[in-house]
């Protein structure tokens, strides 16, 4: 989550947040009683829902990003030696993700999203060029 700009939202300062802050404030998405429907995987993933969130490179050398949705998880893993590898979870219909989903479309769509997330996030990822090739985008 975004924690800086979504505090200031929640304060009443969301329409005051700095420029050179990174981030997104997603208070309206905490705040709202309403939980949103499948509709929420369809393009485009970047809604008041949708959360981009990454973990620095570990002990392992494996870097991490994602996407949240009210209903969807997507992580994408990347080793500089064994290369990207994805997990996509239904969340709706299997919440302690004890499924990946296999289904290529869903995944490319995915991928897709969190591309744009990294873009908009101005963030640079060891794993782009793999996640692009994923995707079939130059």
């Amino acid at each position: 989550m975004d924690i800086a700009p979504t505090l200031l939202g929640i304060l009443g300062f969301g329409g005051q947040v700095p420029e050179h802050m990174q981030g997104k404030d997603v208070s309206a998405s905490l705040l709202s009683h309403t939980h949103p429907t499948a509709a929420a995987l369809t393009p485009p993933l970047t809604t008041p829902h949708t959360l981009y969130f990454y973990y620095p490179r570990n002990a392992d050398d494996v870097s991490i990003r994602g996407l949240r949705t009210a209903i969807g998880k997507f992580v994408a893993s990347f080793h500089p030696v064994h290369g990207l590898s994805t997990s996509l979870y239904d969340l709706a219909n299997a919440p302690f993700e004890q499924s990946n989903i296999t289904d290529a479309t869903r995944i490319s769509h995915h991928a897709a999203g969190l591309r744009t997330a990294l873009a908009d996030a101005k963030q640079r990822w060891a794993g782009e060029s793999a996640l692009a090739t994923l995707i079939g985008a130059p």
